[in-house]
């Protein structure tokens, strides 16, 4: 967080500390109504709120400085699902959720190591955060299983 000489947070670091906790909250109880096929399609939009929180959130940062590269990756993002949402038949949805839970266990590990050599490896890396990117190894792990099982469920149909 950024503090003026008076202490007080500034207009925007406070609107962005606000979308990433109404993200959080969002995503919890999203998850929460998900578990019962009554609230599961509230859950959903509850969910779809907390990410465009967290969009926004991220979008707003002080460390944004040009968005090319965002919008790079939405681009081609966007792209990408599409080809899948139209390639993939129904019958292998859960090969295809396998695939996405995947390439988002591999975002993680990518952003992980990223932020490891930002701080300039361990030494400029507090115990929390070098705990938090020790746990990227089990993230590549489950992405190569994810993978694995999405290609051995596809090949036996």
């Amino acid at each position: 967080m950024t503090e003026q000489a008076t202490g007080v947070l500034d207009v925007n670091t406070t609107f962005v500390e606000l979308a990433y906790f109404a993200a959080a909250v969002s995503f919890i109880l999203g998850l929460k109504l998900l578990s019962d096929p009554r609230t599961a399609r509230r859950g959903m939009y509850l969910a779809e709120f907390g990410m465009l929180a967290a969009i926004v959130g991220t979008l707003l940062h002080h460390e944004v400085v040009t968005y090319q590269w965002i919008l790079v990756g939405l681009f081609l993002g966007a792209a990408a699902g599409v080809f899948i949402a139209w390639w993939t038949p129904m019958t292998a949805m859960p090969q295809r959720t396998a695939l996405s839970h995947a390439f988002g266990a591999a975002a993680v590990a990518l952003v992980g190591v990223a932020e490891y050599y930002t701080y300039g490896g361990s030494t400029g890396l507090g115990t929390v955060k070098m705990t938090a990117i020790g746990f990227e190894p089990s993230a590549f792990w489950r992405t190569k299983d994810n993978v694995l099982f999405s290609l051995s469920a596809q090949s036996i149909q």
